[in-house]
């Protein structure tokens, strides 16, 4: 300030580099010296807050590499845990990321989300606890996605399976014709009311009212054409069905994307009956023919 130019120029100069202006302060009673406070007041609070955000910065830094080690003695942990198996569900064998094949599609969604760019970054961006709950969250899902597609497949069921009205004269006619109709008439009589297929409840009363009327061991030949003809295999029990469901149930049936599209499948299961089941020409060409109604491809059965 004590320069050959004078305050007024120091001014002019510090207010320049700022891209301010003095006309509104050269002209108050304040005065130069006033002002130059006030711009040194500022740039000092400019000064504090600068390093206030680098000790943030480098809080942030620090905090990221303790995280980081965190997360990577979790997995080490975890690791150690599984003994050679998947490093969520501790039960199957893994793929090369350490997953099995289910746990392996949540931890494809978190590695995705991290950004990361190999295995080990996203461990350190993930605890192994969030992953299982992630997995457990998903299971849930599926469950009851699964629950809801069975409820909607056995609704669907009712529809092509014999209508209500049919069934009930056919569990008078059993529980009154005398002698018991044979089983191959039995597999007549259901052609002859118009709807040879039914559901395993359907099946459970028809079963329950011949046994109450047949010989012990007779009725196994039954179980034979009523099983080979429900529709809801899954739904096949040893209390109620007999052999037909040793026979009949599949072993590991799972629905499909659709109550459509899981009819179609049970539809075609329908004809891999037993000789026993008296299946002929016509209950197979009256499957094929729902088959397409459903818009499924009509397969030999």
């Amino acid at each position: 300030m004590t320069t050959s130019e004078g305050p007024t120029a120091v001014l002019v100069e510090v207010f320049e580099a700022s891209e301010g202006s003095l006309s509104g302060y050269m002209t108050t009673s304040e005065g130069p010296t006033a002002v130059l406070c006030e711009v040194f007041e500022a740039s000092q609070v400019r000064e504090e807050r600068e390093q206030r955000l680098h000790l943030q910065q480098r809080a942030m830094t620090v905090f990221a590499e303790v995280d980081r080690r965190w997360h990577l003695e979790a997995w080490k942990e975890r690791l150690a845990e599984a003994q050679g198996r998947c490093l969520s569900c501790l039960a199957f064998f893994p793929d090369s990321s350490g997953f099995c094949s289910q746990c392996g599609r949540t931890w494809q969604m978190l590695y995705d989300s991290c950004d990361a760019s190999c295995e080990e970054d996203a461990r350190a961006c993930v605890f192994p606890q969030e992953v299982d709950e992630q997995v457990a969250l998903v299971g849930k899902r599926s469950d009851q996605y699964q629950e809801t597609l069975n409820e909607r497949t056995d609704r669907a069921v009712l529809v092509v399976a014999m209508p209500s009205k049919t069934f009930r004269h056919l569990l008078r006619t059993l529980r009154s014709q005398s002698p018991v109709p044979g089983h191959e008439a039995l597999a007549d009589m259901l052609l002859a009311f118009g709807h040879p297929l039914l559901s395993a409840a359907q099946a459970s009363e028809l079963l329950a009212v011949l046994r109450s009327r047949l010989q012990e061991g007779a009725i196994s030949m039954y179980e034979h054409v009523l099983c080979s003809r429900v529709i809801d295999k899954w739904n096949l029990t040893k209390a109620d069905h007999g052999s037909g469901e040793c026979y009949y149930r599949p072993d590991a049936w799972k629905h499909k994307n659709s109550s459509r599209e899981s009819l179609i499948e049970a539809l075609r299961m329908c004809g891999s009956a037993q000789v026993e089941a008296c299946w002929d020409s016509r209950v197979k060409a009256y499957v094929q023919d729902l088959i397409l109604q459903l818009g499924g491809q009509c397969e030999r059965l």
